[in-house]
């Protein structure tokens, strides 16, 4: 419970849990740092044609407002249509689907930034249109408005159940890669699978994207030769990044054989120790993450 930002008297046993789920112990308490609330945010909708150009658009941001960037998300023209077409209660940003569509908000804590924060996203998203980073955009006119950009983000999952089944990856690949993950990713697909679809949603601006794909009109259970094509694919492109199947949601009971195919050997030796050391009997969430 030390609130300390600096302290190097020996192991930092607290991120020994981090990444744990709970094979390690049980965290009862925890200490935090609290930041001020944002005096102002304003979030918009850009339409780009490519990855590299919304990494591009993120990049532009990033220089122009620092840290104000709050979220950087996209999503495929796929998103786009299987909200339109399962979720029409969502107001969506496009009268077409884009290629790719980016969601941006910036925030700012000063007055002085709060009065400059309309002006200066609409700059940003002007300067990329000038460059033909962007061929449309939208910036939400009011608060009401910057709520339906992020239900339009947040529905997605519902909108994906809608469909069916999916072969999911919670892809993290460094940000620098993003662009030419995502293109090789696709380019990967259409090959294993000329009928499939993939749709591709997420944090750009850490490099996690959630990808999900799927043979068009069929559950994959129902084609288990091409699933595992599609699934062997995905790890390939994924390794051939250095890129981690599991960014946010865990090893869990899943995907132990896969991290035990895909780490380190003398990281996951590492890891068997330390959980003998300080579970010898294996109480805390037995069977998660290791295999055996």
């Amino acid at each position: 419970l030390s609130a300390l930002r600096k302290d190097n008297t020996g192991y930092d046993l607290r991120h020994l849990l981090i990444g744990a789920e709970g094979t390690l112990g049980i965290i009862t308490a925890a200490s935090l740092k609290l930041h001020p609330k944002a005096r102002e945010r304003t979030a918009a909708f850009a339409a780009v044609e490519n990855p590299a150009d919304a990494v591009r658009l993120l990049r532009m941001f990033q220089r122009r407002t620092g840290d104000a960037v709050e979220s950087f998300e996209l999503m495929s023209r796929l998103i786009f249509e299987l909200l339109a077409e399962h979720l029409p209660r969502v107001r969506l940003p496009f009268s077409s689907p884009p290629p790719i569509g980016a969601l941006v908000e910036i925030a700012a804590y000063s007055d002085d930034d709060a009065a400059r924060l309309r002006e200066t996203m609409e700059d940003v998203l002007a300067r990329a249109m000038e460059e033909g980073i962007v061929s449309d955009a939208i910036v939400a006119g009011s608060e009401t408005q910057r709520l339906e950009f992020w239900e339009a983000r947040e529905s997605v999952p519902l909108a994906k159940a809608k469909v069916g089944e999916w072969l999911r990856v919670d892809a993290s690949v460094p940000p620098h890669c993003l662009a030419e993950f995502i293109s090789e990713l696709e380019g990967q697909l259409a090959e294993v699978c000329a009928g499939q679809y993939v749709a591709a949603y997420g944090h750009a601006g850490d490099g996690n994207m959630h990808v999900a794909a799927r043979p068009r009109g069929e559950n994959p259970s129902a084609h288990p030769e091409l699933t595992a094509r599609i699934a062997e694919m995905l790890d390939s492109t994924l390794a051939k990044f250095g890129g981690s199947f599991s960014a946010e949601h865990g090893v869990g009971q899943t995907h132990p054989a896969k991290l035990a195919a895909r780490k380190d050997p003398a990281a996951l030796a590492m890891m068997r120790k330390i959980k003998r050391a300080l579970d010898p009997d294996n109480l805390m969430n037995p069977g998660k993450i290791f295999a055996a």
